[in-house]
């Protein structure tokens, strides 16, 4: 089976692949500490159980701890429901962390208060998680973004130069592997490794992109009626599970 056919059990055999070959995983705060550290990581955009599937699999399965971003300003999940705040303190719990995923675009210009509305995103998010936020990762950054190079007190910026030049950086982003992850591990051409994954592409079965998409709009039907079902009484006297699928 490939390693990068986006089901939960290739991405635990790519997790293997890169032990196998020498790695070691590690986090933005210690990978100068080891020789050859891969830095794992998972922007969250669209599914938190998804993230914490993935979650469970990387601190059951392997041991290994990684860095999740979460959002706040999302049309998504809302980090302020109890099933969400529960669900990332599971994650904290199992050993990962929580930073923030940053969307630039909820903002107005210019850039050079950017760092205030980042400030502000991080305290209320160790509020929402009672925990301490020490790494930020921007949502589809604009070009001048990225080159600002956003810099928070005693915060990790993902973006910061130093994890895209010393590190090979590999993302699935679109549900498509840039590059050959499979190769670059095999190869062991590059000591330091810096992967960004997206939980949402992954799945139980082999699907398509589309597959993946579809299914997930149409889950938020039965979502928004358990969730209506629970503040609004006996809500199938007027609408049914039946009539939504």
């Amino acid at each position: 089976m490939p390693i990068t056919d986006f089901t939960y059990r290739s991405y635990s055999q790519l997790i293997n692949t890169i032990i196998e070959n020498g790695y070691t995983f590690s986090n933005y705060h210690d990978y100068a500490k080891i020789s050859n550290p891969c830095i794992l990581c998972h922007d969250i955009d669209y599914d938190i159980e998804k993230a914490l599937k993935l979650a469970r699999i990387e601190s059951d399965i392997h041991s290994i701890s990684s860095t999740y971003f979460v959002m706040l300003n999302t049309n998504f999940y809302n980090v302020f429901s109890s099933s969400i705040n529960t669900m990332l303190k599971k994650m904290i719990k199992m050993g990962h962390e929580i930073g923030l995923h940053f969307d630039e675009a909820c903002y107005t210009p210019p850039i050079t208060i950017m760092a205030g509305y980042i400030q502000k995103e991080i305290n209320l998010l160790e509020q929402i998680i009672e925990h301490p936020v020490r790494t930020i990762s921007m949502h589809r950054p604009s070009q001048f973004t990225l080159e600002a190079n956003i810099a928070i007190t005693n915060v990790v910026n993902r973006y910061s130069p130093v994890f895209f030049k010393d590190f090979k950086y590999i993302s699935d982003s679109r549900h498509n592997w840039k590059e050959d992850i499979e190769n670059i591990v095999l190869s062991k051409q590059y000591k330091k490794l810096h992967i960004l994954t997206h939980a949402f592409w992954y799945t139980e079965q082999n699907e398509t992109c589309k597959n993946k998409l579809l299914s997930f709009i149409t889950i938020a039907n039965r979502k928004r009626y358990d969730d209506m079902s629970d503040n609004f009484k006996q809500l199938n006297e007027f609408v049914t599970l039946e009539d939504i699928k």
